[in-house]
């Protein structure tokens, strides 16, 4: 059902959709996964219909044929995060006791990415069909580049997550809308941005 929403603002942050599996899988894609039936023990952001990460993860594994639910029918087990940094994330993958990890916040220098690629797991890719459906739903193909990430062979195909909007009831009284874009305007100086390119 759709809302009477309306986005007035985006605050600039770089971010992608991360999806990171333990090189001892020997998968290359969500397609292996959803093949072999991988019982992973995978750490991802917490469930319900408020949690924007949750819903795109379980969209992009829906094409693959995969969904949370059948990774524990498979024997496998999920971890739900509070926050991308979240303490018994970093401690699975000092630990190897998690064999995936499907998130966002990536943006932290040494935060959970960086530590992962140097303990043994490795980026699979959303394919390119695949992001092309999720470009139809409105959400938009980007990569993980490795100018960035050291770590990778070669930029990895993946879907963007930046961007921090500003969401609205659309009857919210137009002269607090004005005068909300106008503090912000005047303030923006003062905001800080984890990116140095504008927002497309």
């Amino acid at each position: 059902q759709k809302m009477a929403l309306r986005i007035l603002g985006c605050f600039p942050s770089w971010d992608r959709i991360a999806l990171v599996v333990s090189k001892d899988l020997a998968v290359k894609s969500l397609h292996d996964i959803a093949r072999r039936k991988i019982p992973l023990r995978v750490s991802t952001r917490f469930s319900g219909v408020n949690n924007a990460t949750y819903y795109t993860i379980e969209t992009i594994l829906s094409f693959y044929g995969i969904s949370f639910g059948k990774i524990r029918r498979w024997g496998g087990k999920v971890q739900e995060c509070p926050r991308p940094e979240a303490p018994q994330r970093r401690k699975g993958i000092a630990e190897h006791s998690l064999t995936a990890v499907f998130d966002e916040g990536i943006s932290t220098v040494g935060g959970w990415l960086d530590q992962a690629l140097e303990n043994g797991y490795d980026v699979i890719p959303v394919e390119e069909d695949i992001v092309k459906k999720l470009e139809r739903l409105g959400y938009s193909g980007a990569v993980l580049p490795r100018s960035r990430y050291r770590q990778l062979d070669q930029d990895v195909p993946t879907l963007d997550f930046s961007g921090w909007a500003l969401v609205t009831h659309k009857w919210l009284p137009e002269r607090v809308a004005y005068a909300a874009i106008e503090t912000i305007d005047e303030k923006q100086k003062g905001i800080p941005v984890d990116d140095d390119q504008p927002l497309p």
